[in-house]
């Protein structure tokens, strides 16, 4: 639904409908400027009828960067450039996707009162395409707005009923509905793995990038991320977020310590399903194995060993034969999305105990992190 054209056009026919009914003998220009002030008033409505608390709607604001292409009012794609955010915080803090910002030093961020404000860049998390922004206005003027409530993955499970809001041009607010198709799994995303991404049956769409995926409650439980033209292919009509506790944990870090460098293992990992286990008769059902080894990382030289054959089955081709990771730090890793956020909580130099099964051989092996490089 794009609000201004649904408001229009209602405008239209209620004006026409009150004519059609006995109000010919009214004077026009009082009727026509009752229905004005009516079709004035639907935009900041619908924004309220997004959500049950009637806080989503305003959560969503419109980011444009100096460097977007300009596009005529009638264009339905918006510009490059300019996409959607999700204010997270009374200070002004709102997060979107990196990849949608052409310029991130020049954002103007307009709001659902139709005021706009120069936007701070904050920081990002590469790894997993989050940029945190802060909205340069007054504090009066944010004591206005509400910020989203960010859930967590006990809140996701498939097939949670979702709506998509988002804001591709300043004023629109797109709403659609879908699903949850399939719990938060880690996924090679863009070249590199990124943990917690939920799969909806919303397809991506340019007008969705960056939006709120959320529930009836208008609990934020995701943001719409471009899955990449290499992606897009193969996920078959779905789409993807970045769930709302991953985009939490990385704005409150971002916010709190600033844009720290990564902490890096230098490996590549699959997880390990009991379906996994079974078919290759592994010694444990869950877990994440190590699949590759880069040249020099901490993993290497911690003497970490990769996979060293692989099976086809079904036409999928699977590495076996590494590490099978099962605990860190003394905390059981069952899949990658756990190893990841033992990791968020580390830093560059800090070091990591990892327990670990090669073969029927349980041993224990302690790395130093390096920083992750900027391009893997």
């Amino acid at each position: 639904m794009l609000c201004k054209r649904f408001s229009a056009s209602l405008a239209v026919y209620t004006f026409g409908r009150m004519e059609k009914m006995g109000f010919k003998r009214m004077n026009r220009l009082a009727i026509w400027f009752l229905v004005t002030m009516v079709w004035s008033l639907l935009p900041a409505a619908a924004m309220a009828a997004v959500s049950g608390r009637g806080t989503l709607g305003c959560s969503v604001v419109n980011l444009t960067t100096s460097r977007g292409i300009s596009g005529g009012v009638d264009t339905v794609l918006p510009p490059a450039g300019s996409c959607s955010g999700i204010l997270i915080d009374d200070e002004g803090h709102l997060v979107t996707t990196l990849s949608c910002l052409l310029n991130r030093f020049e954002v103007v961020v307009s709001l659902c009162d139709a005021s706009s404000w120069p936007a701070r860049f904050v920081g990002s998390d590469r790894e997993s395409d989050v940029a945190v922004l802060q909205i340069r206005a007054p504090r009066k003027v944010l004591s206005k707005f509400h910020p989203a409530i960010l859930g967590t993955l006990e809140d996701v499970e498939a097939p949670l009923e979702v709506r998509v809001v988002a804001m591709p041009r300043p004023g629109w607010l797109v709403v659609s509905s879908g699903s949850i198709a399939a719990r938060p799994r880690a996924a090679r995303f863009a070249q590199r793995v990124v943990e917690d991404l939920i799969y909806t049956t919303v397809p991506w769409s340019p007008l969705l990038e960056g939006g709120a995926v959320a529930d009836d409650s208008g609990r934020v439980v995701g943001l719409v991320v471009d899955p990449g033209k290499g992606l897009r292919s193969t996920l078959g009509g779905f789409g993807l977020a970045i769930s709302g506790e991953l985009i939490q944990s990385v704005a409150t870090r971002i916010i709190t310590r600033g844009p720290l460098p990564k902490p890096w293992i230098g490996a590549d990992f699959m997880d390990i399903t009991p379906t996994l286990a079974t078919l290759f008769d592994l010694p444990v059902k869950r877990g994440v194995m190590v699949v590759r080894l880069a040249p020099k990382g901490p993993a290497a030289k911690a003497r970490l060993a990769a996979s060293n054959r692989s099976v086809t089955v079904g036409g999928v081709k699977y590495p076996i034969g590494g590490d099978i990771i099962v605990a860190a730090d003394g905390r059981k890793v069952r899949k990658l999305a756990d190893l990841m956020e033992i990791l968020r909580g580390k830093a560059p130099g800090d070091r990591l105990t990892l327990e670990l099964l090669r073969g029927e051989k349980r041993r224990k092996v302690t790395l130093v992190l390096g920083k992750a490089p900027l391009k893997r």
